[in-house]
């Protein structure tokens, strides 16, 4: 495969630092995966407090469910192992959503761009 020079540098600039380590310990759970991955994404870029609504995490994380509490319970399991792995994120369970605060993202971020 080969990446034009704009796509690969549009990579590069939007990349989210994702520890290889915590995806081995998560490689357990899909869906703890997918909730690592789009955290340290959203982590990375947020500047202040964001609500994200349950009904949106549903639609992206849990859309086989058929009710939004039983989505609820099993998405806030497997974020508790998530923070396990990455606790310096801030966020806290709303009763309309999660809430998520600026924090520092899982790993830093590389300052050179060598390719």
């Amino acid at each position: 495969m080969v990446l034009s020079t704009d796509f690969y540098d549009e990579l590069v600039a939007h990349a989210a630092p994702i520890d290889l380590r915590a995806l081995q310990a998560l490689k357990g759970s899909p869906l703890a995966l997918d909730i690592y991955s789009w955290l340290t994404y959203r982590m990375s870029y947020v500047r202040k407090p964001c609500l994200i609504p349950w009904e949106a995490l549903q639609t992206q994380f849990g859309a086989d469910y058929a009710r939004l509490r039983d989505f609820k319970r099993k998405f806030l399991g497997h974020l508790a192992d998530v923070l396990h792995i990455y606790p310096a994120a801030r966020l806290s369970d709303q009763p309309v959503g999660l809430l998520l605060r600026r924090s520092p993202t899982h790993l830093r971020r590389k300052t050179s761009s060598a390719r």
